[in-house]
């Protein structure tokens, strides 16, 4: 009787046991068989000059969104607008986190900063200005009125080998040619003096009124000359501002300078000119012109 009982407690445990191992088998394939939701991760970026704006573009909605930008800064955000200190290659991650899980995207981006210079069109050549940092009044003003299109159809009034030629009238434009010379935008600038920047060849520089009648020595708003002498012009150092250098095709310049003139240097047939503001990268001005701005 005993051993009955007994074999019957043994049936009724084993199907209990049976049971709840039935019971956690299906409470595991439920919990597998869960759907998840991690986020996928993905951005776009828009570059101007050293400020870049990074957007998360991530799938499945992450609940927290990290960005390291490459240069030991961070920050957090769907949208994000972060600027670079130096030029650069910069690796940058986004770490996306959500209940489900996390994800990473990345991508290289190159970080170049990009100069204002002008350009002066001619049809003998054409002369590209490096504008210095140190005389911030002349190059902005020069950027302003070339920006305008107000050298456009101005001319070379004034030539002479061997020192300097001479243009940024805007009274050259008129069929009167004993004005040249006596016109600008109604305004001067103040002199900008710096021992560093001389008049050496390929200086560009800006026209005054003599000491007479300006005792400050402030410069003409428009009119400027380029130094076409081999050693330069140094006798003006100090007395008119120069703000900028030719970096490419000073060829051009002597070739203006050589052209028919009449007894006041005027050229005989008119030389014209355009100037427009041009964008270079520092890759850019090496490559094209071997001019290091980093150096100037």
């Amino acid at each position: 009787m005993n051993a009955m009982k007994n074999f019957i407690l043994l049936l009724v445990f084993t199907a209990f046991f049976i049971s709840c191992e039935k019971e956690d088998d299906n409470n595991n394939n439920s919990n597998n068989t869960t759907a998840t939701n991690p986020p996928v991760a993905s951005f776009t970026n828009s570059i101007d000059d050293y400020t870049v704006t990074f957007i998360n573009t991530s799938a499945n909605t992450p609940t927290s969104i990290s960005w390291d930008f490459g240069d030991t800064q961070t920050a957090s955000g769907d949208t994000v607008i972060h600027t670079y200190d130096t030029a650069g290659t910069y690796q940058v991650v986004l770490t996306t986190t959500n209940i489900d899980g996390s994800d990473t995207a990345s991508i290289s981006i190159s970080i170049d900063h990009y100069y204002n210079l002008a350009e002066i069109k001619t049809d003998l050549g054409n002369l590209t200005i490096w504008l210095y940092d140190k005389t911030p009044l002349h190059k902005s003003n020069f950027l302003m009125l070339a920006d305008s299109g107000f050298y456009d159809s101005t001319t070379f009034h004034r030539i002479i080998p061997d020192f300097v030629i001479q243009g940024g009238d805007p009274l050259s434009k008129d069929d009167d040619p004993g004005n040249d010379g006596t016109g600008g935008p109604g305004y001067t600038t103040p002199a900008e003096f710096d021992s560093s920047l001389t008049h050496v060849y390929g200086a560009v520089a800006s026209a005054r009124l003599a000491d007479s009648v300006n005792p400050d020595k402030n410069s003409s708003g428009s009119q400027f000359f380029i130094v076409v002498g081999l050693s330069g012009a140094h006798n003006l150092d100090m007395e008119y501002t120069t703000f900028g250098l030719i970096i490419s095709a000073m060829t051009f310049a002597d070739d203006i300078s050589d052209q028919p003139a009449d007894m006041s240097d005027r050229p005989t047939t008119d030389i014209t000119m355009d100037v427009d503001v041009v964008l270079y990268s520092r890759d850019e001005l090496i490559s094209n012109f071997s001019f290091d701005p980093d150096n100037n």
